[in-house]
């Protein structure tokens, strides 16, 4: 599967403005991106780049779902993944618009 930049600012967007103030959420329950055209395979792919490039802090929670994909408990975006956001929104998006 090719990475989608679109897709990752859309998850790293999500998850900045709807972290739980008190739990993580489990990514295939409460990660749903309102109007978004991509697959649930897809989403789930790019969270777990995003989670695996430490862009997004999250634990395993030692189950998968129907994909066979494991789920995780988001705790929120970690300091790179502020980073990464903040920088690009300084750069009027810049960088999403070279990728494509």
């Amino acid at each position: 599967m090719k990475m989608k930049i679109e897709l990752i600012k859309e998850i790293l967007t999500y998850v900045e403005n709807n972290i739980p103030d008190k739990k993580p959420f489990e990514s295939t329950l409460y990660l749903v991106l309102p109007n978004t055209t991509f697959s649930t395979k897809e989403l789930l792919y790019h969270l777990k780049l995003l989670i695996e490039d430490n862009f997004i802090s999250a634990v395993s929670s030692g189950k998968t779902n129907d994909l066979y994909e494991t789920e995780y408990f988001i705790t929120g975006l970690t300091f790179k993944g502020h980073t990464f956001l903040k920088s690009n929104e300084m750069d009027n998006w810049k960088m999403w618009e070279e990728y494509k």
